[in-house]
């Protein structure tokens, strides 16, 4: 369920929008809570992305499937309130033959990477790319086919970032989404927040399959113009990233045909996304870019809600996913709840699946994201 309201057209250069939003469950293959433990916070889901009609979240480095990538079922009747993984989580390990061993190595080091954003590559089947954040920072390619027992690694690199450090010098505010523009592949990776209390958006050009490292360059989003969100005692951040693409036409430029309305792939003459959303957590807002110029063209001021209806006092949405064929954009909570505050916002103490830090997912519609045509 979700409702839509305009509530500014001229006070910014941009359209500012709310949007209130019910979420669902996101249980196990079997539709059980994954229960957290001493170290670990249950699925603990962090980036997402689409793939031939497939969600696919990661697990976090407190999740109880580190490492691994979670496949979940599209939530379906607006009436459900639950939804769950499709399979068992799926191990990411290294491919034999990675030629960038020694960082592959240090990779290696930690046994549960802080895996953060995930993005389907929409020009390569079953390609995948994820950055690590306290580690490295690295980037990965991941190869899955669908049904496959494991994800393997094909590359990895180590990214540079000149010039920026992370917010209080903590490497938990570098690396979280990450999203494929154009062929190559061409990626733009975002970066929480510097220590000048803004996010920095990374473009990154991973041509050069041999490369053991690759220099980011800082993309010019005027974050800094965007006033804070009314009511949010918070900096700003983005934790989660997603491309929308020009969706296919006819050849002769009319609307999409009924057998290009069943593909979510790009439109080969135009290779290139024209949208970037970015999952602002703390704020929780969704920033729409022209992903061309950069220029903010809408703020969306999302009250995510529970799958009841109920008020949040906290949801940590970290993950942005779109499918333009279903008219969709995902957006998953990464609940590893500080001080207890991942609750309804009448308790003062999580209960229920929020005790259990049960993973919400959201479904929104991208005509209602996007700026009017």
């Amino acid at each position: 369920m979700q409702t839509f309201l305009i509530l500014s057209l001229l006070s910014s250069p941009w359209c500012e929008v709310q949007v209130t939003v019910r979420g669902v469950w996101v249980l196990d293959w079997a539709g059980k809570p994954v229960e957290p433990t001493p170290w670990r916070r249950g699925l603990q889901t962090s980036g997402l992305t689409v793939k031939d009609g497939r969600l696919i979240s990661v697990g976090d480095q407190k999740s109880n499937f580190t490492g691994h990538l979670l496949p979940i079922r599209p939530p379906g009747k607006e009436s459900a309130t639950s939804t769950r993984l499709l399979s068992r989580p799926v191990p990411i390990v290294p491919d034999p033959a990675v030629s960038q061993r020694a960082v592959l190595e240090k990779y290696l080091r930690k046994p549960n990477p802080d895996l953060e954003g995930l993005a389907a590559d929409p020009f390569r089947p079953d390609v995948f790319y994820a950055v690590v954040e306290m580690d490295g920072p690295f980037l990965l390619e991941i190869r899955w086919p669908k049904g496959a027992e494991k994800a393997l690694i094909k590359r990895i690199v180590e990214v540079k970032v000149p010039e920026i450090e992370p917010w209080r010098y903590d490497p938990n505010y570098r690396f979280e989404g990450v999203t494929v523009t154009a062929p190559g592949p061409e990626l733009v990776i975002a970066y929480e927040r510097a220590s000048d209390e803004l996010p920095r958006l990374l473009a990154v050009k991973w041509k050069d399959k041999s490369a053991q490292s690759l220099t980011a360059a800082v993309l010019p989003v005027p974050f800094a113009k965007l006033e804070p969100r009314a009511g949010k005692d918070s900096l700003l951040n983005v934790n989660g990233l997603a491309a929308v693409y020009p969706r296919k036409r006819s050849a002769t430029g009319g609307a999409p045909t009924a057998g290009n309305r069943r593909s979510s792939s790009p439109d080969e003459s135009e290779p290139q996304a024209r949208y970037l959303l970015l999952a602002a957590r703390d704020e929780e807002r969704i920033i729409v870019l022209d992903a061309r110029s950069y220029r903010i063209l809408r703020v969306v001021d999302v009250d995510f809600r529970g799958p009841g209806g109920e008020r949040l006092k906290w949801v940590s949405p970290e993950g942005i996913a779109v499918d333009s064929r279903l008219n969709r954009v995902y957006v998953i909570s990464d609940p590893d709840s500080i001080h207890g505050n991942y609750r309804r916002r009448e308790n003062r103490e999580a209960e229920g699946n929020y005790a259990s830090m049960v993973p919400l997912l959201f479904t929104l519609k991208l005509s209602d994201i996007l700026p009017p045509k």
